[in-house]
Formats: C-alpha cells, structure tokens, sequence
C-alpha cells in the first residue's frame, strides 16, 4: 500500500515530448470535433429553416452533431490529462491513467456509435431490397420464396 508521501514514476524529458506531441495531436482533434459539431448544428438550423412547415426534424444529422460534442469532450479531457502528466510532478502515472481512460470511454463511444451505424444500415439494405411480394411470383408458397431468394428475386 502506498502512503501520500511516496512519489510516483517521473518520466523523463524526452518521454515528455512524447507526451507533449501526444497532447497537440489530441487536443487539435477534439477541436475539429466541435467545429464538425458547430458546423453541423449550422446546418441543422440551416434545412429547418429551409425546409416546408411539415418537415420531418433531420434526426439522423443531429445524432450526428452530439456523437461529434462527445468526440471532442473526451478528446479535450484526454489531453487535459495527458498535459498533466508533462507539468505536474509527483503524479505521472495517475495523469496518464486518466488520459488513457478518456480515451477508452471515446473509443467505448465510438464503438456503440459504429454499432449502431451497421445494424441500421443493414437493417435499412434488408428493408429497402427487393423481395417476393406475392406468394404467386414464387415457386410454389412462401417458404420456397424465401428458400430460393436469389431465383424468385429475379423474378420479382
């Protein structure tokens, strides 16, 4: 167990650097994150005030917009962190857990975000592609149709 007295790994100068290129590189990004946020929100504002009375709101655009803020959240603490771990002493290895662990929640997000965008989008294929409408374009019932898809969908 350690006691508040002992001190923690310090790294040295030129692991620093490493950090502080760690630091730009994070830091840039979680910025253009939220310009891609600002500038999506632009847009959303832009097609509701464009669009006729009786428009659906653009959820997928927004979805977008907040996958985008949280980027640039978890980025932005990252490099907090990661700064941290350059300009403090005594704490090195507490700040670069932290950073770590802002990434491994951006990268849980990114995650769940990329999930759903495959189920969606094979949801939206198997939805949108052509199929057997009618039990009389097939063979002979529907369990032949859906059997033989690639036969009855060139007949459909």
């Amino acid at each position: 167990s350690r006691t508040e007295s002992q001190q923690e790994y310090e790294f040295t100068d030129k692991q620093e650097i490493v950090f502080q290129n760690l630091v730009g590189m994070i830091y840039s990004c979680a910025v253009l994150f939220f310009l891609m946020f600002l500038v999506t929100m632009l847009e959303i504002v832009y097609k509701a005030h464009s669009a006729p009375k009786d428009a659906p709101p653009d959820v997928a655009t927004a979805s977008d917009a907040v996958d985008y803020l949280f980027y640039s959240y978890f980025l932005r603490k990252a490099s907090l962190a990661f700064k941290m771990v350059i300009t403090s002493r005594g704490s090195d290895i507490s700040n670069l857990m932290t950073g770590l662990n802002g990434l491994y929640l951006l990268f849980k997000r990114m995650r769940f975000v990329s999930t759903i965008y495959v189920l969606k989008t094979m949801a939206l294929i198997a939805i949108s592609h052509p199929r057997c409408d009618a039990v009389s374009q097939c063979h002979d019932g529907v369990s032949q149709c859906h059997g033989r898809a690639s036969q009855c969908h060139g007949r459909v």
